[in-house]
């Protein structure tokens, strides 16, 4: 009869520290809700008032976050804690000048974008975000709150896109959007976005990925929309602790004998070997101990 087996690896992951946000697991997720401190993004409620490597209170990290495309503008690790990279906390839009802000809207503090003449038009405000994994992250499951508050008769875009070296960003389409042209009185108006997005290139584990939202003009003329972004959700797949070199399988008096090598292994307690008559029922048949994290075959 033929035996079907299937080799099961059992994970567990060490953390790391690193300026950025950082992604310290696999099959885990990080939220940026700009209102509960994030070591090395930001230093608690965020309140509007600039960018700093160091952020005081109410500040945005720079070594997390860029912007371009304004009157003032931050470089990674730069600071800025005037004009339009500090334009300060607004309760309920409406705002004139352009700029970044802390919106308010009921008990909801998100990052926000007042575009204009010659801010975020074109412009952007990009996420710099590390793997420490331990292994390589092809794709992410990138969510957030979108904040749009459509007040003016222009259309502007907000759109994301993905980069693995900070100079080639490949546009998300899934999450292109364009504000209507014809204004409401709705007020600020949030929809929560999500959507699997592969990245330009593999990033190795201690390696930088990027997410930038960019917004242009559209059409239209006059004053713009204001826009923002809030719990952004970042999910990395679960990743493997084992890299196997070899793996066979040989019948011995209709027994089957399974062989395997590995070159590293990172916390691995264990492998379970499952077998199966069908190829989808299994049933465990023995367990071998693993090798804990260790880079000997």
């Amino acid at each position: 009869m033929k035996k079907i087996l299937l080799l099961i690896l059992i994970l567990a992951v060490s953390t790391a520290s690193f300026a950025q946000l950082s992604i310290t697991a696999g099959g885990s997720s990080s939220t940026i809700d700009f209102s509960t401190t994030i070591a090395d993004v930001n230093n608690g409620l965020v309140a509007g008032t600039g960018f700093a490597s160091a952020p005081s209170s109410g500040q945005l990290d720079s070594d997390a976050f860029s912007t371009d495309g304004f009157d003032a503008n931050v470089a990674f690790g730069a600071s800025c804690s005037s004009g339009d990279c500090a334009r300060g906390a607004d309760l309920s839009g409406g705002v004139g000048t352009g700029g970044i802000y802390a919106f308010i809207v009921g008990s909801d503090v998100f990052l926000g974008v007042q575009p204009g003449g010659s801010d975020f038009t074109p412009g952007d405000i990009t996420l710099a975000v590390t793997n420490n994994t331990g292994g390589d992250i092809a794709t992410i499951t990138l969510s957030f709150e979108r904040w749009v508050r459509n007040d003016q008769d222009r259309a502007n875009s907000f759109n994301v896109s993905v980069s693995t070296d900070d100079i080639t960003y490949s546009e998300v389409s899934a999450f292109d959007y364009t504000s209507t042209a014809a204004s409401d009185g709705n007020g600020f108006q949030a929809t929560t976005v999500s959507n699997a997005v592969t990245l330009p290139a593999t990033v190795a584990n201690g390696g930088t990925f990027y997410i930038k939202w960019q917004g242009d003009d559209v059409s239209g003329s006059g004053s713009r929309d204001e826009f923002g972004i809030d719990d952004i959700t970042i999910t990395v797949p679960g990743l493997l602790p084992v890299e196997m070199t070899a793996f066979t399988a040989r019948n011995i008096n209709n027994t089957v004998s399974l062989d395997w090598a590995t070159a590293t292994e990172k916390n691995n307690s264990h492998f379970v070997v499952e077998r199966s008559t069908n190829g989808r029922d299994f049933k465990a048949i023995a367990t071998v101990e693993g090798n804990g994290t260790t880079v000997e075959p």
